[in-house]
């Protein structure tokens, strides 16, 4: 519906305007051995987002050390109620099939 896909674009608009790594940040490419899943930083100064996909028609997980950033927690920009807090163990993100994930990592 037309009107859905509308609200969606703009939704995304709004996400990419509050966060500028989106827009202009570096891109590092994410180093993963399962082709269906594809991913990226957006890295500006201090600022960083991972962004994932989930091209296949099965669920799938990735894990990542991010021990550098221990407190600190990666937030879900398209999922409002998803937090990954960060400790001393590898995070896993579980991905639906075709999921998408903008993961902010926000420090203490």
């Amino acid at each position: 519906d037309v009107c859905s896909s509308d609200l969606a674009t703009r939704f995304l608009l709004q996400v990419r305007k509050e966060h500028p790594e989106l827009r202009t940040g570096e891109l590092q490419m994410l180093d993963n051995d399962d082709p269906a899943v594809f991913g990226y930083w957006r890295v500006l100064g201090e600022r960083g987002t991972l962004c994932l996909y989930n091209l296949g028609s099965e669920a799938n997980s990735i894990s990542f050390d991010l021990q550098a950033h221990e407190g600190g927690e990666l937030v879900d920009l398209l999922h409002e109620d998803k937090v990954y807090p960060i400790g001393d163990f590898p995070v896993v993100i579980r991905l639906r099939p075709y999921a998408s994930h903008w993961l902010h990592l926000r420090s203490d």
